[in-house]
């Protein structure tokens, strides 16, 4: 839900049609939301698989942290964290 209501978030930027730069500024939002969603999603199923259960008790107690895919499982969610709440990339946002 929370990916849903950035996308929507992105798409209320380009809400002036005519100006250019509300469109550059939504599909930079669009492009930055879409990887930090495409990351989560991709985070949350390795997790959910790995612990054969979608429930947050069950990929607790079945993470591994001497798993590399589980590190990166993890990198990837904190990333698309810092994406959604507009920590990174900064610069980008900043200038926009």
């Amino acid at each position: 839900s929370w990916s849903i209501s950035l996308l929507l978030f992105a798409k209320l930027i380009q809400f002036q049609p005519n100006w250019s730069q509300s469109k550059q500024s939504g599909l930079l939002a669009l492009k930055y939301f879409s990887v930090g969603a495409l990351l989560l999603g991709l985070s949350l199923a390795y997790l959910s698989y790995s612990a054969k259960g979608i429930l947050v008790s069950d990929c607790i107690q079945a993470f591994n942290p001497n798993h590399p895919l589980s590190l990166v499982a993890i990198i990837m969610m904190m990333l698309s964290f810092c994406i959604f709440s507009g920590l990174w990339p900064f610069h980008k946002w900043l200038l926009s």
